[in-house]
């Protein structure tokens, strides 16, 4: 098993074939290929790990070669095989959509928080806004609404001279990424055919996909052994003050809070995209709301709906780098390409 090189396999005429087209000479001939979750492409400085890779974090693509022996015949074949990543949210809570419909905490406690709250940051490393939202109209919509402003911070802090609120455009329109490495905007989120390509990754990938209302027999995911879960359909997540699932938790009707429940990972409310929290709920990863079903202009995205109103509690959006990723190991490998080779 190794990290497929460029240049590395024979094409036709048995020539080395070369991910991005370049010559067999090129400087790129030993360069790792990475795999971005519909094409190969080479790794790019300063980049030493495709996970770390700017726009999206992506994974190596592995050659597994296989030789077998049996009764004085033998066969060699070689497989490629690559995980399809989940990108990485902008934000601790992105609001994917122009005209959204934005609640506040009305608790004095409540925070969305976008700086790393991980010790030891996962790839791809960078802290985030506290909430990244559309375009520059979504940006008033939201800082005029929110109760305590000095509870959303992250990086970029926020409209300057006066930061916070952490409430910053990274959409279309919006700002430049923040660093090689880090996804600084919404990228292929920021279209619907890339939502829904989203959608259809996490679904195909998924432990358990259940309709409207129903409680996986398996639970939601722990900490130490988290789960990929599809509601297609309404979905309500209650509990008291505990942990009540890890992984990746993907609505696509309403998805409603009850009581002060606490998720570690990442919630995608992708498809009506309507989010109605409140202030007792802990959410530590990352949370995107996205409307694909009502209000669609070409690739633009409908108006998000999220409803955070209600709760006393301190609970909020905590973004953490390695909790955002818990869902990504429960990915498989996929098979991407077999050759067999003349040994």
């Amino acid at each position: 098993m190794t990290w497929k090189q460029d240049n590395s396999i024979q094409g036709n005429g048995a020539q080395p074939y070369s991910v991005d087209g370049t010559a067999t000479n090129s400087t790129t001939a030993a360069t790792p290929v990475c795999w971005d979750g519909k094409k190969e492409v080479l790794l790019q400085s300063p980049a030493t790990t495709c996970e770390a890779m700017f726009p999206t974090a992506m994974r190596p693509v592995y050659l597994a070669t296989s030789l077998a022996m049996a009764g004085g015949s033998r066969r060699m074949v070689q497989a490629e095989l690559a995980k399809t990543a989940m990108p990485s949210m902008p934000a601790a809570l992105a609001l994917d959509g122009p005209n959204p419909v934005f609640n506040s905490y009305n608790s004095n406690n409540s925070q969305i928080l976008g700086d790393d709250a991980s010790g030891t940051p996962c790839p791809p490393a960078g802290n985030k806004p506290g909430i990244r939202v559309y375009d520059v109209a979504a940006v008033a919509t939201v800082t005029t609404a929110l109760f305590r402003p000095n509870n959303y911070k992250g990086t970029p802090p926020g409209n300057v001279p006066n930061p916070p609120p952490s409430v910053v455009n990274i959409g279309p329109t919006g700002v430049a990424p923040n660093a090689p490495g880090t996804s600084g905007n919404l990228n292929q989120l920021a279209t619907v055919s890339g939502l829904v390509d989203l959608v259809n990754t996490v679904t195909q990938t998924a432990d358990n996909v259940v309709p409207s209302n129903v409680m996986p027999a398996a639970g939601l995911g722990t900490t130490a052994n988290p789960l990929i879960t599809v509601v297609q359909g309404d979905f309500t997540l209650s509990g008291h003050n505990a942990v009540v699932g890890a992984g990746i938790l993907l609505v696509e009707g309403t998805f409603t809070i009850s009581g002060s429940p606490e998720f570690d990972g990442m919630i995608l409310v992708i498809g009506q995209g309507i989010y109605d929290g409140n202030g007792d709920a802990v959410m530590g990863g990352q949370t995107l709301v996205a409307n694909i079903a009502t209000g669609v202009s070409g690739q633009t995205p409908g108006p998000p709906t999220v409803d955070l109103s209600g709760g006393g509690g301190q609970g909020g959006t905590y973004y953490d780098s390695c909790k955002a990723n818990l869902g990504n190991d429960r990915i498989p490998y996929q098979i991407l390409a077999t050759r067999e080779i003349l040994y």
